[in-house]
């Protein structure tokens, strides 16, 4: 609905999903984000514990055919 409201198309998601990532992957590797994320422990997805110290949910190989599959389900 806010989509169809603000003229963005599927595509121009798709290509800001792609970008978005990059950008956080860049940042994330030039330290950007070093003094705001805490390093905590937890459980990897094997059940390891170890420590976490950056933002795991950015994927920097994120493309625009990637983001269109993860969007349809594929």
């Amino acid at each position: 609905m806010l989509s169809r409201l603000h003229g963005i198309s599927r595509e121009m998601q798709d290509q800001f999903a792609a970008r978005s990532h990059a950008r956080a992957w860049a940042a994330t590797q030039s330290g950007a984000f070093k003094t705001e994320i805490i390093p905590t422990g937890g459980h990897d997805a094997d059940g390891v514990l170890k420590q976490f110290n950056y933002d795991e949910v950015i994927r920097p190989e994120t493309t625009v055919e990637s983001a269109i599959n993860a969007a349809s389900g594929i």
